[in-house]
């Protein structure tokens, strides 16, 4: 999982951090940095020093908000990692422009569906219910925040609650 989160106070910049889960579900820090801004720059950076110590492969998966940056540091240095969304940031999102509850419930249960099946079926209803947001999450694409669709395994980090940077810090 990585995210990155602005500072304030008495030291400024952006703190950019991955972090792993080990097999008794224990999230721990794998690297972080403080750099002046959070861009393609200092992400593609980032990863470069993180590929030192671990190396591509097609069956790391890197969990993350929807922050372009990170996407493409990804896709530079991680050229066969996947990449996905977490949930809980998706999820906020659509709290946010989408007010109804039930709907959200739906689609927490869309994006933890085993099958393309269950999976249909929870997204029609959320289709029904708001096309206006279903239209939002296929521009999302179905492999970057479900479990049928996701290429990768997740062993089910992005559809929990990702331990990612989400508070501002502050420091000093």
């Amino acid at each position: 999982m990585v995210d990155g989160t602005h500072l304030h106070g008495k030291y400024e910049g952006n703190l950019m951090i991955a972090t792993a889960q080990d097999a008794n579900n224990q999230i721990y820090p794998l690297a972080y940095v403080v750099v002046d801004s959070e861009n393609d720059s200092s992400w593609t950076w980032f990863f470069q020093q993180l590929h030192v110590v671990i190396p591509t492969s097609p069956y790391l998966v890197f969990v993350s908000d929807r922050h372009l940056s990170i996407a493409n540091g990804i896709e530079a240095v991680y050229t066969t990692a996947k990449h996905v969304f977490c949930t809980r940031h998706i999820k906020q999102n659509l709290k946010t422009k989408y007010k109804n509850k039930g709907i959200h419930k739906l689609f927490t249960k869309a994006s933890e569906s085993y099958t393309t099946n269950e999976f249909q079926e929870y997204f029609h209803q959320i289709c029904e219910w708001n096309s206006e947001m279903g239209t939002y999450l296929k521009k999302l694409t179905f492999a970057k925040w479900t479990r049928a669709f996701c290429p990768g395994n997740t062993y089910t980090i992005f559809l929990v609650d990702c331990f990612l940077v989400d508070e501002t810090f502050q420091l000093g």
